[in-house]
């Protein structure tokens, strides 16, 4: 009786550390959800605010901001909807695919419906980038 308790007790002290390590992973671990992103693939960026809607086609535009997208650092987090965005972004692939990016507040992005908290408010500089290349 007292080798089946400990057996049991082993088991479960187990599988909580297995997930709690999975957990961690899955939420824990910063992560760049947009490194793969190939430049030569891209047709255009649209950028809009609630004030502004922008394309971008040119070339060393479309690089410089994937650049830029490329340098956050985000955290994976459970999807929190939130009413309104700051900025929503869409990158549109030569193959008519698309990622849409939406920066929802100062710390909560979202890639494609998966939800990311930010490792510090990236919607100045990305304002301040489209800005620039809107001029």
């Amino acid at each position: 009786m007292h080798k089946k308790f400990t057996m049991i007790l082993v088991i479960v002290l187990l599988l909580i550390a297995v997930s709690g390590i999975s957990i961690y992973m899955y939420f824990g671990k910063s992560i760049e959800p947009l490194q793969n992103i190939n430049t030569a693939e891209i047709k255009e960026i649209y950028f809009s605010d609630p004030a502004t809607n922008y394309i971008v086609s040119d070339d060393a535009d479309i690089e410089l901001i994937i650049k830029q997208l490329c340098k956050m650092k985000l955290h994976r987090r459970m999807n929190k909807d939130v009413d309104g965005f700051a900025f929503l972004i869409d990158i549109v692939y030569k193959n008519d695919e698309t990622t849409t990016i939406s920066l929802e507040g100062s710390d909560m992005i979202k890639i494609d419906g998966d939800c990311y908290l930010s490792d510090h408010n990236y919607c100045d500089e990305i304002k301040e980038l489209f800005d620039r290349l809107k001029q």
